[in-house]
């Protein structure tokens, strides 16, 4: 089982929302796994707004109060949501997914989530965020997310977390993400046969910010928006430096252009690569599978993994994944 914290205004050893997910052998060949949400935050059950998005054979929600899976369809965008400076949203309407449910209403406060892939559990604060669908599949599909960057954008002013998963028949993968922007402190942790672990913040927001502000770089300060309380990831402002990693990456493409860098990248194999006329080419022990990431990354593309560490063929977006992470 998997437990979602969160953070209580003055109480640093609790997490606000915490997210606990039971984990067994049994279950990994189950079809759900049950994710308990304790909030031990300042806002009441009815305060939390809960969402499940992610893709089982083509785009879905989740409905958190009953563990229904539905395809996504444009008709599930039934919620007035606001519309700032005329911004109606990809529907030119203002309506938005019915796809949110208060913590309060969800029983025993556990959710049932199906084997699911590029999963996002959505907890928001005293508001549903305002995702529209387009569609199960074809195109377009999925959904549009929150873009804080959009001074537009039917979210703004809505705090938020977010929660990532994978699961199918080789595992659980679970984590706490803040891949636009660090909102509110929040924990996780999973039990299993003979397994646990706990992740998270352990101090309240207060203290998270005022310790940003007192020793973070100076290239990261602004990164802050003391107003709304958010932490900005570097990629989403205009006031990171877009050459901060340069000289890095430089450094890795003139180092491993005399050198061979090994990696072991699990289930994937062993990769072992070498940059040769700009590209890093990838071949895999096992069978010769070749990979390869096609350019030098600026900046932005090794922070986000994006550009030309996120294109080509399922070998290459592999390796490039192991690569943005390293």
């Amino acid at each position: 089982m998997y437990k979602i914290n969160f953070l209580k205004k003055n109480k640093a050893i609790d997490a606000l929302l915490l997210f606990i997910i039971f984990f067994s052998s049994s279950l990994l060949f189950s079809q759900t796994l049950p994710y308990e949400v304790v909030n031990r935050s300042e806002y009441n059950d009815n305060e939390v707004y809960i969402g499940i998005v992610g893709i089982t054979g083509g785009h879905v929600w989740v409905d958190p109060v009953t563990g229904q899976v539905n395809p996504m369809r444009q008709s599930d965008n039934t919620v007035q949501g606001p519309v700032i400076d005329g911004n109606q949203g990809p529907g030119n309407n203002g309506l938005y997914a019915n796809c949110f449910r208060r913590l309060s209403d969800i029983p025993n406060k556990t959710i049932n989530i199906p084997k699911i892939a590029g999963c996002r559990i959505m907890i928001a604060f005293k508001s549903q965020l305002y995702l529209y669908f387009f569609g199960y599949d074809g195109a377009p599909s999925g959904y549009s997310a929150p873009n804080l960057a959009n001074p537009t954008d039917p979210n703004q002013g809505i705090k938020y977390e977010l929660i990532e998963l994978t699961f199918n028949d080789f595992g659980l993968w679970c984590n706490t993400t803040r891949v636009d922007s660090y909102q509110y402190p929040m924990g996780l942790e999973v039990w299993g046969n003979n397994f646990y672990k706990k992740v998270g913040e352990l101090k309240t927001h207060q203290q998270i910010i005022a310790d940003w502000q007192n020793s973070a770089p100076a290239e990261f300060q602004p990164l802050l928006n003391t107003n709304e309380g958010i932490i900005h990831f570097p990629t989403k402002t205009t006031s990171f430096p877009t050459n901060f990693l340069q000289s890095y990456i430089d450094a890795i493409w003139n180092k491993y252009s005399s050198q061979q860098l090994v990696f072991n990248s699990g289930q994937a194999g062993i990769w072992r690569g070498s940059v040769v006329g700009g590209q890093f080419r990838f071949t895999r022990d096992s069978d010769g599978q070749v990979a390869t990431i096609p350019g030098k990354p600026n900046t932005v593309d090794a922070m986000e993994g994006s550009g030309v560490l996120a294109s080509g063929g399922q070998w290459d977006k592999v390796v490039q994944a192991q690569f943005v992470a390293a």
